[in-house]
């Protein structure tokens, strides 16, 4: 579980990167594409969002789920 953590965490800070290079390319792109450009950028920023998200929610679960599992083993070795 942990190294495809570290992977997925991996991922999301290459697409915050690409996401960054977007951003300072955006700056330069002719007045004319601007709108488009931002609007595109702008989405890219929100899929990274709702995937740090997922991706904190998901972690948080495989945490509560594995402590759940080790309380309820050591509840058995108890008995």
């Amino acid at each position: 579980v942990e190294a495809r953590t570290r992977d997925v965490q991996a991922s999301l800070t290459r697409l915050q990167e690409v996401n960054d290079a977007m951003s300072r390319a955006a700056s330069a792109a002719p007045s004319g594409r601007a709108a488009t450009t931002l609007h595109t950028l702008q989405r890219h920023r929100e899929i990274l969002h709702d995937f740090l998200e997922e991706f904190s929610k998901t972690k948080a679960n495989l945490r509560m789920a594995d402590e759940r599992q080790q309380l309820l083993t050591s509840v058995r070795e108890d008995i």
